[in-house]
């Protein structure tokens, strides 16, 4: 079976009962191929090119990355782990070229950044850097990056911080990696807690989901620098408080998807031809605590990793109306919290 009919779970425990759990589509319903244990791993990204797979991970209580070599056909092959200087590690970006891996390592407030070696493992921790500062909520406490993404011109990494309430941009050099310091920072609405960042690269714009706000800011993006546009809430009516997870687009570009954790539901917002959102339906997530979901490549499938529900739970889903329909399969899994397709 082909790597490209596979997709990957994280399944997060303390010890090495979690892991990566590779799956497949098949008959009709998903089914567990293959797990290959991994203690605490929070996240999945593929490499550049989709040969290798990186997995966060810890040893002896530090955050790490593990890297994976991918067989035609989807299996895994441990490649090796090194530490990030960090705890916490939940989220994974290869450069384009492949030659540089960033982790966003939550708990501990900073970044890190690796070089890959030719066959894909990891090579060095060229640099680790702290994040400082807070703000007004209660998780604000100290800086949290929760996210880390290239701009679609590829001068700057992006690192959304949900403990500081800002997007920093740090220079990126296909040769060097990234500067040691941030050229510019974008303040968010102060409480926001801004957790992904995405970008339409067609329309040029980038929508930023906040978790303690519960709600998709809208902004155009040039050389640099953000310009905020719009706002929406992801929140059910009625709904006053929530967790947002992330946010995905359709394939087709016409919807945007987000997960609410709490109200445990899956939103829906249509895009128009402007890139501006309006909320089109509210769907039940199957289960609790959205974290992810994702659209299986080749079919009409979503799956949602509900985390504390213990199961991923797939339904059909029409590209061209927005809509979810019921339940037509589930996995258990122990938590769930990242689908890698």
């Amino acid at each position: 079976m082909s790597s490209t009919n596979c997709f990957y779970i994280s399944g997060m425990t303390e010890d090495r009962n979690g892991g990566i759990f590779r799956c497949v589509w098949h008959n009709q319903k998903p089914e567990i191929e293959d797990f290959y244990p991994l203690e605490r791993n929070l996240f999945l990204s593929w490499g550049a090119p989709r040969e290798t797979i990186y997995a966060s991970t810890q040893h002896n209580g530090i955050g790490a990355v593990a890297a994976y070599h991918v067989d035609p056909d989807g299996k895994l092959h441990l490649l090796n782990t090194l530490p990030a200087e960090g705890k916490s590690v939940c989220y994974l970006q290869i450069s384009a070229n492949g030659k540089f891996l960033y982790s966003a390592n939550y708990a501990s407030g900073n970044i890190s950044e690796f070089t890959i070696a030719a066959d894909g493992s990891l090579a060095t921790l060229k640099q680790s850097i702290n994040h400082t500062g807070s703000s007004i909520h209660a998780e604000q406490s100290s800086p949290h990056p929760h996210c880390c993404t290239f701009t679609p011109d590829n001068k700057f990494l992006c690192v959304t911080d949900l403990g500081t309430d800002k997007i920093l941009l740090y220079p990126y050099d296909p040769d060097k990696g990234i500067a040691p310091v941030a050229a510019g920072e974008y303040f968010v609405t102060p409480g926001s807690g801004p957790r992904h960042l995405f970008f339409d690269t067609e329309r040029k714009f980038a929508y930023l989901v906040c978790e303690l706000g519960n709600v998709i800011q809208r902004f155009s993006y040039a050389q640099g620098d953000f310009y905020f546009l719009d706002t929406i809430s992801t929140l059910p009516d009625g709904e006053k408080s929530g967790s947002a997870s992330t946010i995905k687009f359709s394939g087709n570009g016409r919807f945007l998807f987000a997960g609410n954790r709490g109200s445990d539901t899956i939103a829906v917002f249509a895009v128009d031809e402007n890139g501006r959102l309006t909320s089109w339906n509210f769907y039940p997530a199957g289960g609790s605590s959205p974290r992810d979901f994702n659209f299986l490549p080749e079919t009409d499938i979503l799956a949602v990793a509900n985390e504390f529900s213990g199961k991923t739970v797939f339904f059909t889903c029409d590209a061209d109306s927005g809509q979810i329909s019921e339940s037509c399969g589930e996995l258990p899994l122990p938590r769930p919290l990242f689908i890698l397709v």
